[in-house]
């Protein structure tokens, strides 16, 4: 027999058990689940000793007089004790116009908020400071690109995972800032990110 007759007859023969095992229902086995963890997932009636332990508690950045993206992050009934305890009691309540939430506006800064969540914290700052203090103030890195400029305010847009940080000038084109606003989203300019 030649080779390549020999080598066609093992094709042969290894493409006929290949089917032979397919309808016999030969095929690899099946993966198996030896054991499962005991933790409390599967079973119902798991001790609460077996449920996950809370996360650390916050701890508020050294320097940081306001922890803007902290804050960003966080539903309004779930952060309350901070949001006292960084902008003070609530003072008053205002709906927004046009779907923009509720603007709350606190001892120490305002807050706006669509869903529970705060997408605007607004501070004026204790004192002035230059441009790029204000962001270590507010719990930000310093700003990687430069400000859009005009006479009243610097803006950042899209810095730091933040949508816009806006920076009022003490005084028409000074370097001095006294208020800053940080936004994390605009509503209504991406209609499905609000939701």
């Amino acid at each position: 027999m030649s080779p390549t007759r020999s080598s066609a007859a093992a094709r042969s023969a290894r493409a006929l058990v290949a089917c032979a095992a397919f309808a016999l229902g030969c095929g690899p086995p099946e993966p198996v689940l030896l054991a499962l963890p005991d933790d409390g997932v599967l079973n119902p009636n798991a001790a609460a000793s077996t449920a996950p332990t809370d996360a650390p508690a916050y701890v508020r950045p050294p320097g940081a007089y306001i922890d803007a993206p902290y804050l960003l992050r966080t539903r309004v009934v779930d952060g309350q004790d901070q949001l006292r305890a960084q902008l003070g009691a609530l003072v008053s309540t205002e709906e927004l116009p046009n779907g923009a939430g509720q603007e709350l506006r606190m001892e120490r800064g305002t807050i706006r908020v669509i869903d529970q969540r705060v997408y605007l914290v607004k501070v004026p700052l204790p004192e002035p400071v230059r441009r790029l203090d204000a962001f270590p103030v507010l719990g930000l890195p310093p700003p990687v690109g430069e400000p859009i400029q005009t006479h009243r305010e610097l803006r950042y847009h899209n810095e730091r995972g933040m949508r816009l940080v806006r920076l009022a000038r003490q005084a028409p084109n000074a370097e001095l800032v006294t208020e800053v606003e940080v936004w994390s989203r605009i509503p209504g300019e991406h209609p499905t990110r609000d939701r």
